[in-house]
């Protein structure tokens, strides 16, 4: 009788166990889940918002009678997936890697523009959705600082272009778990000069389309 009611014990016990694990776990994995469905409803409304106000510009120009037209990056894009989808069909094989090395040409000024007054201050700018930067034209004195603010989940980052005397690479600016800032880079200039910069091509923050240039003056 009393082995009986021992096993039972025994039993009630490991039962109860069980539930309480597998609750833990469950528990566990609702949150991930919420967490991954913020985070996607969190990507969408951003696109979508984006998408609506950039529509909202491009049907205020076609009334104005102005030109429309893509991005600098997303027709360089555009013509890289063109290309990979004829070669495709001629049967050739496609480097995906030469797609990353698709040519940007840009609208950015190459002349320092007379409507922005040089800063002594150091200068934020905001990566945004899609990697698009805001601003994307800064004029600041030799000696000051930029700071690239990355306000976006995806990992992007920023990467001076080539042959240039000042070089400055962010790497993927990726949010830390828990932290409620923005993780930030940020680059003294003390050279003259103009200097253009894109999209760090390195892990999710391929996606970036944006292109910037600071001018560095005396």
């Amino acid at each position: 009788m009393r082995r009986s009611i021992f096993f039972s014990l025994i039993m009630t016990i490991a039962v109860m166990s069980l539930i309480i694990s597998c609750a833990e776990r469950l528990d566990t994995y609702d949150i991930i889940q919420t967490t991954t469905t913020e985070q996607k409803l969190d990507n969408d409304a951003g696109t979508a918002t984006a998408e609506a106000e950039r529509k909202v510009s491009m049907d205020a120009t076609r009334a104005a009678g102005g030109e429309l037209d893509l991005r600098p990056a997303e027709r360089a894009a555009a013509t890289a997936q063109a290309e990979a989808t004829a070669a495709a069909e001629r049967g050739e094989s496609i480097q995906m890697e030469d797609l990353d090395r698709v040519e940007l040409t840009d609208n950015l000024p190459t002349e320092l523009p007379a409507d922005i007054s040089p800063s002594t201050e150091t200068v934020t700018v905001e990566i945004l959705n899609e990697g698009y930067y805001e601003p994307e034209v800064v004029v600041i004195k030799v000696g000051t600082s930029v700071i690239w603010e990355n306000t976006q989940r995806t990992p992007y980052g920023i990467l001076s272009d080539e042959g240039q005397d000042e070089v400055f690479n962010s790497g993927g600016l990726r949010r830390k778990l828990g932290a409620k800032e923005n993780p930030t880079y940020e680059y003294t200039f003390t050279k003259p000069g103009r200097f253009t910069y894109g999209p760090d091509l390195s892990g999710a923050a391929m996606v970036a389309k944006g292109r910037g240039v600071i001018f560095v003056v005396e």
